[in-house]
């Protein structure tokens, strides 16, 4: 399960495939004036992901006149979408790209995504954050494309199915 280590920013080791930003508040005393300083977790290139397989066609979503993308689909007039179950996530060794075993030194803080933080391992001895996109927390430019977090979330082992 060990691979080699990725480059850390600080202490914290950024196993997403993005960038992680946090937006805090210069003011930890009121949080409501303004000031804000943007922190940059930088992508390490090393991702940890949840394995999974594909599934089973279900069905169709029958879509009609759907909001066409590209003006060469403008004369589209129904869509059918197709359904599939959800995924199914293995309960042994549910990750790849896990770099940490459970005989390494070094277990450091990682961030990963939200998917990823429960199924980290009870015996990584690290702490775990995923950035929080819930309200109140995601920043977002005038398109709602996520640009920032104002905080992460902390994964206790005992929040941790694996």
């Amino acid at each position: 399960m060990s691979q080699q280590k990725p480059h850390t920013f600080g202490s914290i080791v950024n196993l997403t495939p993005h960038n992680v930003v946090v937006k805090i508040p210069k003011n930890d005393l009121d949080p409501t004036s303004g000031d804000s300083v943007w922190v940059n977790i930088p992508a390490t290139g090393q991702q940890v992901r949840v394995k999974s397989s594909p599934q089973p066609l279900v069905c169709h979503l029958q879509v009609e006149a759907p909001i066409p993308l590209r003006a060469s689909e403008a004369d589209a007039y129904a869509a059918r979408i197709p359904v599939v179950k959800p995924p199914s996530f293995p309960k042994q060794d549910p990750l790849s790209g896990f770099p940490y075993g459970p005989d390494d030194k070094e277990h450091p803080p990682v961030v990963v995504s939200m998917l990823v933080a429960p199924r980290i391992p009870r015996w990584y001895r690290g702490q775990v954050y995923s950035p929080d996109m819930g309200p109140g927390s995601a920043v977002r430019d005038n398109k709602g494309k996520p640009m920032a977090v104002k905080r992460l979330c902390l994964w206790a082992p005992m929040d941790r199915d694996a």
